[in-house]
């Protein structure tokens, strides 16, 4: 007896190589769930200048790749998710997936900023600064950390550009960015959604396996 198959696939990692592979299986035919832990795809290759050995411009390489993705019509993008279980058999898996509040209408945010320039919360910054040319790398002190205000700037790679997101965890709930916004994007009524797909093959692409300890073992 055959078994009932699914004629799609799920890539997980947004970063470059999850972003090829999703190309190519789309154009394959194949129905493709891209799904991306951080709020926007395009990974380290999007905070990159240059690449080696080629010197070419990073994002030369990726914004062609950014607007495929975001204009074909068999890649469904689920940012800011996760994948928090995977059931079933080769050609027919269940994928459990909870997609987190981003807590920021990208339909209704201009990127217009008051929500950042009005929050009282700091963040570090992720890119501290570097040592220069014959300088030693030194460990940062408190009063050498970069601050950053507000919810962080936007991710340049997004598709939707120019959108904020709010970090949940670092958030003091005052809502102050939520009376600044001038077309009432900011909005805390907004929960975790629970996404069940079915999937053929479930695929993991990180882009840096040792620096994911937790990344999802599939079977």
């Amino acid at each position: 007896m055959l078994r009932k198959t699914t004629g799609a696939v799920m890539v997980v990692g947004g970063g470059i190589s999850g972003m090829q592979s999703a190309l190519d299986l789309a154009n394959s035919g194949f129905k493709v769930y891209l799904v991306e832990s951080s709020p926007a795809i395009g990974g380290k290759m999007a905070q990159l200048d240059k690449t080696f050995p080629t010197n070419d411009c990073s994002m030369c390489i990726v914004s062609p790749k950014l607007v495929e993705l975001g204009r074909h019509r068999n890649i469904e993008l689920l940012t800011h998710s996760e994948v928090v279980g995977v059931d079933g058999e080769a050609g027919n898996f269940k994928a459990r997936i909870i997609q987190h509040a981003r807590y920021v209408d990208i339909d209704k945010c201009t990127g217009c900023g008051l929500c950042e320039l009005v929050c009282p919360v700091t963040h570090l910054s992720w890119f501290p600064e570097q040592p220069g040319p014959g300088e030693k790398k030194k460990k940062l002190k408190a009063k050498d950390k970069v601050l950053i205000k507000g919810t962080g700037s936007p991710e340049p790679s997004s598709l939707a550009p120019w959108t904020f997101s709010v970090n949940e965890d670092a958030c003091a709930k005052c809502g102050v960015c939520h009376r600044a916004c001038l077309h009432d994007a900011v909005s805390w009524q907004k929960k975790n959604l629970h996404i069940s797909i079915r999937t053929s093959v479930p695929a993991a692409v990180p882009a840096l396996l040792p620096a994911r300890k937790n990344f999802l073992q599939l079977p």
